[in-house]
């Protein structure tokens, strides 16, 4: 799957390298500190050229199947400057959130454990105050719907469309799954997503994907029954039922791409348990099982993991919206490398200044403070030594180290040149951060492999 993960990273980074080349020699002044004590200014950095603030896009004045945005005007673009300040921030743990019941359904293993995805996209659309197009609207409806989300400059770049299943995507315009599921892609309101993704090299992945909304087992049930499409194998385990379609071995045949009605992409056949309120997908034998292990307490969950719930009771107590990444491993020199394909070496990606310390979880998402979007980030360590170090040599890393992959013109300049506020927390083995970019899209670099998050 890394040629997946490369294709990503290539499609994060063509956004950011967009705002980088479409730059006004407008200035727009960074606003003061507005909530902690400032407690460290960043170093200089070499001076910039002049750029261009991106162009506001403007909103539509009619809009349909929304309600009043609560923000019409693009995030700010600030230029900037010489130094970027550092806060404490003084949070606690955010309990109870959505995030955290998506934790909860997925079962602990390595693969949940090296990459899972948390989203809330109702959570999302909600904090940009426009309706929530119903399941089984037109596909006419939805794509006006997507149309106009794409031209607000919203809080994050991920959550404009449920990314659940992943290897469904392309079912979004091409067919209408809810005749035959009574379900579709509007019906999801938060989702999951782990399994070998990040940096596997096997044709057959074990894939979770689980998703939380108005879903219903009998009406699916029924609309199958009547829908002209193929009927499921009914497999039982733990005294629950499930729908199987294709053999779960994660290969499939091209003729069954996007056979009704769930067949995927690369014409694989899913197998898909729904509860009330839930459904579980998968393209591998045995998941469903570990599903139902999990939803009969045979099984321990993620949530589980004291490490992985704390991770992510911090990232919700930043107030993250859409999305929130979790892995465990891709942070080395060595494999950063290796998904950059090319676009740098270990010299560009060590540097000058000392890599981090070795931390055991890595948790990323983007959020918005009502004023700015941020890029929250949370590293859980071993220990509570590593953590403080890890904060500075961090500060230091942001300061002097360009990023890298990025093309030679963005890296010509610090991580600093496009940081201007930074506020922090350490809580035993726990280093939680904001990140202030002073491009709002740039906040998705963090999450991408590069010179940044790279530990020894």
């Amino acid at each position: 799957m890394l040629n997946e993960y490369r294709l990503i990273l290539t499609l994060a980074i063509i956004p950011v390298l967009i705002t980088v080349a479409c730059s006004s020699d407008t200035p727009t002044a960074a606003p003061p500190a507005t909530s902690t004590e400032v407690i460290e200014n960043a170093l200089p950095v070499p001076p910039a050229t002049a750029t261009q603030a991106p162009t506001a896009t403007p909103v539509p004045t009619e809009t349909p199947q929304t309600s009043e945005i609560r923000s019409t005007n693009p995030a700010p673009t600030r230029e900037p400057t010489e130094s970027f300040t550092v806060q404490k921030m003084e949070l606690e743990p955010a309990t109870g959130t959505a995030f955290e019941k998506l934790l909860s359904l997925l079962p602990d293993n390595q693969a949940t454990r090296e990459y899972t995805r948390l989203g809330d996209f109702a959570g999302f659309v909600d904090a940009l105050g426009i309706d929530r197009i119903p399941p089984g609207s037109t596909a006419e409806e939805r794509n006006k719907y997507f149309e106009y989300t794409a031209k607000v400059d919203v809080y994050a770049l991920y959550g404009l469309i449920a990314g659940w299943p992943a290897e469904q995507r392309e079912y979004q315009n091409l067919i209408d799954t809810y005749p035959d599921l009574a379900f579709d892609f509007m019906t999801v309101e938060q989702f999951a997503r782990s399994g070998d993704f990040f940096f596997n090299r096997d044709s057959r992945p074990i894939t979770y994907d689980i998703a939380l909304g108005p879903f219903d087992p009998a009406e699916t049930a029924a609309a199958l029954s009547t829908c002209d499409c193929g009927q499921p194998e009914i497999r039982e385990h733990g005294g629950i039922e499930y729908f199987a379609w294709g053999e779960g071995d994660g290969i499939g045949s091209i003729k069954d791409r996007h056979r009704r009605p769930f067949y995927d992409h690369l014409g694989r056949g899913p197998h898909l348990l729904v509860t009330k309120g839930a459904a579980y997908y998968t393209i591998t034998n045995g998941v469903i099982d570990e599903y139902i292990d999990v939803i009969q307490g045979v099984r321990p969950s993620l949530a589980d993991a004291e490490d992985y719930l704390q991770a992510v009771q911090w990232m919700a107590s930043m107030e993250v919206l859409g999305e929130i990444t979790l892995r465990n491993q891709g942070f080395t020199v060595e494999t950063i490398v290796e998904v950059l394909f090319g676009r740098a070496d270990a010299a560009d990606i060590a540097q000058s200044e000392p890599l981090l310390l070795p931390f055991t979880l890595a948790a990323t998402g983007i959020g918005h403070d009502g004023e700015r979007t941020f890029a929250g980030l949370v590293l859980v360590h071993e220990d509570a030594v590593s953590a403080g170090p890890n904060l500075e040599r961090l500060l230091a890393r942001i300061r002097n180290v360009a990023p890298a992959g990025l093309g030679s013109s963005a890296a010509a300049r610090p991580w600093s040149y496009r940081v201007d506020r930074i506020e922090t927390q350490l809580s035993g083995r726990f280093l939680i951060a904001k990140i202030y970019f002073t491009v709002p899209n740039d906040s998705i670099l963090l999450g991408i492999p590069g010179s940044l998050l790279v530990h020894e």
